[in-house]
């Protein structure tokens, strides 16, 4: 081999190096640019599930809320129904009384007639 062709030949071999390294360079800034944007992504994303968390925190406290109201609701309406029922009863005892004076009457105008 002359000077010349291994002149040519260590050329080429930094050439080509040039060419790895310029190679390297751009993969090690794409590699760097994607972990940046990755990590970005990660970081939105610990943000919406922490929002969503917080979603799911105030929906938990509003269920047990409408729970406790439906409860006290339905306590109120049970309330009720006792003093329907109780009233229910005073009616029918109102009404057997209404019956038994009827009678006397009947037969107090049966004794003035006779």
């Amino acid at each position: 081999m002359t000077k010349t062709q291994l002149d040519r030949t260590l050329d080429t071999l930094v050439d080509f190096a040039d060419i790895n390294r310029q190679a390297l360079t751009r993969l090690t800034e794409s590699i760097e640019t994607g972990n940046r944007q990755l990590v970005s992504r990660i970081d939105d994303l610990a943000v919406k599930i922490g929002e969503q968390s917080q979603s799911i925190d105030r929906l938990t406290q509003s269920v047990d809320r409408t729970a406790q109201t439906v409860d006290r609701l339905a306590k109120s309406v049970d309330g009720h129904l006792k003093v329907a029922e109780q009233q229910s009863l005073n009616i029918m005892k109102l009404s057997e009384l209404v019956a038994t004076q009827a009678a006397t009457v009947n037969k107090l105008l049966d004794r003035v007639a006779a």
